[in-house]
């Protein structure tokens, strides 16, 4: 499972990004929550959530590209459009974005299931949401969501790598980038 944290803005880009996915047929609109007074509304556009994100956001005039936008994707079909709905709204919980308005958007234009996730960083108090060392922590709550074990998934890689024949540090490091290491 993979989590990538997106480009910020100062408008809200990826929520064009994420309906010119669904309009296209290559997205399905999972979920939409805590837009207060447009929760249960119907026929909502683009600028309608939009337009609620910047009003959030606005009440934290120091806060210049207040967007969410991050992507959790998974290898494959192996978790369905279902799961990864719920795996994000958990994860976005974790990392603090729970009580915000966001929307979750399923991608199905590519071999790996995905969904997308788009919010603003300001809380309901006008503060800020934390995002130092964002992308650490953003991997550590998806790992902990899934129930993954990160010492022991570091620990069975290096194994693997070890059991092959290697002659130098470059090769080995080639082994580790093949699993995904940095």
């Amino acid at each position: 499972m993979v989590v990538k944290i997106l480009g910020s803005g100062a408008g809200f880009g990826g929520v064009d990004y994420n309906t010119d996915k669904i309009d296209n047929g290559k997205g399905e609109l999972m979920l939409v929550k805590n837009f207060g007074s447009l929760d249960g509304m119907n026929n909502l556009g683009p600028e309608d959530y939009k337009n609620y994100l910047q009003l959030i956001s606005s009440k934290n005039d120091k806060v210049v590209n207040p967007q969410f936008h991050a992507a959790i994707s998974c290898k494959g079909k192996e978790y369905s459009k279902e799961q990864l709905t719920e795996i994000g709204q958990q994860w976005l919980q974790e990392m603090g974005y729970g009580e915000n308005p966001f929307l979750i958007v399923y991608h199905k234009d590519t071999d790996n299931n995905h969904v997308h996730l788009v919010s603003t960083r300001i809380d309901k108090n006008y503060k800020k949401i934390d995002s130092n060392y964002e992308r650490i922590r953003a991997m550590k709550a998806i790992n902990k969501i899934i129930g993954l074990d990160e010492n022991v998934k570091v620990s069975a890689d290096i194994k693997k790598c070890l059991a092959f024949k290697f002659k130098s540090n470059v090769q080995f490091s080639l082994l580790l980038e093949k699993k995904g290491y940095d």
